[in-house]
């Protein structure tokens, strides 16, 4: 069986409590990850940067993009 392969990106500077947004981003991974899904978490560094991830990770032939 094939491992479903899925990219988890995060914006961790957006909203008003912006400090506090990553480790709830790391048990979502986490438990994504226990679940046998194949996940890379990558945060956003600037405008624009979301669009490209997901357009690489299309590319790279991942099946799943979620976005927070």
């Amino acid at each position: 069986m094939t491992t479903r392969k899925a990219i988890l990106i995060s914006n961790p500077k957006t909203g008003r409590y912006a400090s506090r947004r990553l480790p709830p981003i790391e048990h979502i991974y986490s438990q994504l990850s226990s679940e046998g899904l194949e996940l890379e978490l990558v945060a956003t560094g600037g405008p624009g940067d979301a669009t490209r991830i997901a357009a690489d990770a299309g590319r790279k032939g991942v099946c799943d993009v979620i976005a927070d």
